[in-house]
């Protein structure tokens, strides 16, 4: 079970652990390798940093009152989201399972979603019917960006993904992201192809 709150010493733990790893060599579809293992996905919430506007902005699993919080309008912001209804909403939230986990950020002070991103957890064959990781749909509202939203999410994610035993992480952006995503410790690798319907 993923407890509700986490420590601030916890969160400054893991933030030490990060950039320690960040030295090391690693593999960007972009792409991350598995380095160590840690409990950081047991977290569900976490607070900003201390200093200013530390209760501000809070990190946690996306639930089903955010749809009245914009969270359909910040998907807008990236991409299509399409007209949704609540109800729709309700149910694909409900049907996340444990390897699909749908990480906001809520402006306290406005109670808004202004961040977010998703991971789920692809069971493969290879690699001794090992696990990969695919980050998707991160996106931070135009009104906070520069305030490091996106790289919390986007290292959030990572873990969750590296403790539920993935060997990699891989995600796809825009070449005017890829700087963004090599600051969260990705690289390069390959290629992108697609097909839409």
């Amino acid at each position: 079970m993923i407890p509700e709150r986490v420590s601030e010493e916890q969160w400054t733990r893991s933030l030490r652990r990060k950039r320690l790893r960040s030295l090391a060599p690693l593999h960007l579809n972009l792409h991350h390798r598995r380095q160590t293992s840690r409990a950081m996905a047991d977290m569900t919430t976490d607070r900003a940093s201390a200093g200013a506007g530390a209760d501000r902005f809070v990190l946690r699993a996306l639930a089903v009152p955010d749809f009245h919080k914009g969270f359909m309008q910040l998907l807008g912001q990236l991409t299509v989201a399409g007209d949704v209804s609540e109800a729709q909403f309700a149910e694909r939230v409900q049907r996340l399972g444990d390897d699909h986990y749908v990480a906001v950020i809520e402006d306290m002070e406005k109670n808004q979603i202004v961040a977010t991103g998703s991971v789920f957890v692809e069971h493969k064959f290879v690699r001794n019917c090992g696990k990969a990781g695919h980050i998707e749909d991160v996106v931070v509202d135009q009104s906070v960006r520069g305030q490091h939203l996106g790289q919390r999410i986007v290292e959030f994610l990572t873990r969750f993904a590296e403790d539920k035993g993935c060997y990699k992480v891989i995600l796809d952006c825009t070449i005017q992201n890829s700087s963004f995503y090599e600051k969260c410790g990705y690289k390069k690798k390959e290629i992108q192809m697609a097909v839409y319907f």
